[in-house]
């Protein structure tokens, strides 16, 4: 098991849990990203949170966790309904 944390909080947090033993590493998108499939859209990812809006966050969510599964393997956890948005207001 691994914990990527994409800011310095996260990984404080994740050094200072007491009786857990997982590694932290800081994500660093082009790094997990290199060799993927989804390198060119990682390389200009600060663009893609301009061009994305609202939806960035989430592409960048899934999609690093599609890289960590392709470098690392294994299974990544997701929250129930974390993909899911409420329908759009027909007012």
């Amino acid at each position: 098991m691994r914990l990527y944390c994409g800011n310095s909080r996260c990984v404080r947090a994740g050094l200072l849990a007491d009786g857990v033993n997982v590694p932290v590493e800081r994500l660093l998108v082009q790094d997990l990203c290199h060799g993927s499939p989804a390198e060119d859209w990682c390389r200009h990812h600060v663009l893609a949170k301009i061009l994305e809006g609202s939806h960035y966050e989430l592409h960048l969510q899934v999609l690093m966790q599609l890289a960590v599964l392709l470098k690392h393997g294994g299974v990544v956890q997701v929250e129930p309904g974390a993909y899911t948005r409420p329908p759009f207001s027909s007012t």
